[in-house]
């Protein structure tokens, strides 16, 4: 065997198992990123709309006027977190900037939801409300696609 034929053999070894390593390596970052984030978010979800959802606190709090915002928000965030589920169902590995998105999406609600319509003025959480929709729109258009 030449020297030659010898290290063509041991770089495409090489070459190969790098790619083995890097294939194994995306792949548990694809199950791990699909199985806890998915369950992540639907629990986020599940918090808030156990509770009745924004809408729910909307109704609740003085602001059944403006309700139907929060029915849609509600749609919205359950909307955001079945397509994540269904890009992992499809293959189609979420980045971690939109897990983080829908997460931070999330916890802008239930920051809303936990706030206390005797300390802070209905107008003020009104506005918060209204950036949350708002927001919620931006997502699903940006990971819908």
């Amino acid at each position: 065997m030449s020297k030659r034929y010898s290290a063509c053999i041991k770089s495409f070894l090489y070459i190969f198992l790098i790619s083995l390593l890097v294939l194994s390596v995306s792949s548990a970052y694809a199950n791990e990123m699909c199985s806890r984030g998915a369950k992540n978010l639907r629990g986020d979800n599940e918090v808030i709309q156990g509770r009745g959802g924004l809408w729910s606190y909307m109704e609740q709090s003085g602001l059944n006027d403006h309700s139907m915002i929060g029915m849609q928000i509600d749609g919205k965030l359950q909307r955001a977190v079945v397509i994540f589920e269904t890009m992992c169902e499809e293959g189609k590995i979420p980045s971690m900037e939109t897990f983080k998105s829908i997460e931070n999406t999330l916890s802008e609600a239930r920051t809303i939801f936990n706030s206390n319509p005797d300390r802070t003025p209905l107008g003020k959480i009104l506005e918060k409300i209204k950036t949350l929709n708002k927001n919620a729109d931006a997502l699903i258009q940006k990971i819908g696609n």
